[in-house]
C-alpha cells in the first residue's frame, strides 16, 4: 500500500502515480519511510513498523485493534475499567505502532492515530 500512497505505480494500484502523502525519509530506519528491499516500510520512532487500517466497504467504521486487549498490565487494565476501548472505530483510516516497548501487543505504550 506504501508505494501506492506515496505515488508510484503498482500494477493497478496508482496508474496515475499520484502522491497522496508525502512522508519523511527514515534516519537510521526510524521516523520516517525506508526501503527494504522491494518493500517500503514506515517506522516510528523506536524503529517499529507502523500499522494501517483502511476501510476498505466504504461504512467509515473500523475494527478497533486494541478492542480485547491484553490487560495484563495493572496500570492499562485500570484505565480499561474507567475508559474501555470501544468495539469499532468511526474512521476510515487508522494508524498505530507499538509504541517504545516495541510490543503491538501491549497497548499502553502504542502510538494510535485515534486517541487524544
Amino acid at each position: 500500500m506504501l508505494p501506492a500512497l506515496i505515488g508510484l505505480k503498482v500494477g493497478e494500484l496508482n496508474p496515475k502515480e499520484i502522491k497522496f502523502i508525502d512522508l519523511p525519509p527514515a534516519r537510521e530506519r526510524k521516523r520516517g519511510l525506508w526501503q527494504d528491499g522491494n518493500e517500503w516500510v514506515l517506522s516510528d520512532p523506536w524503529g517499529e513498523t507502523y500499522y494501517i487500517v483502511i476501510d476498505t466497504n466504504g461504512d467509515s467504521k473500523l475494527t478497533n485493534p486494541e478492542f480485547g486487549a491484553d490487560q495484563s498490565d495493572p496500570k492499562y487494565a485500570a484505565k480499561c475499567r474507567y475508559i474501555p476501548p470501544p468495539s469499532t472505530l468511526p474512521a476510515s483510516v487508522i494508524v498505530y505502532s507499538s509504541g517504545p516497548d516495541r510490543d503491538p501487543k501491549t497497548w499502553n505504550d502504542n502510538i494510535c492515530s485515534w486517541r487524544n
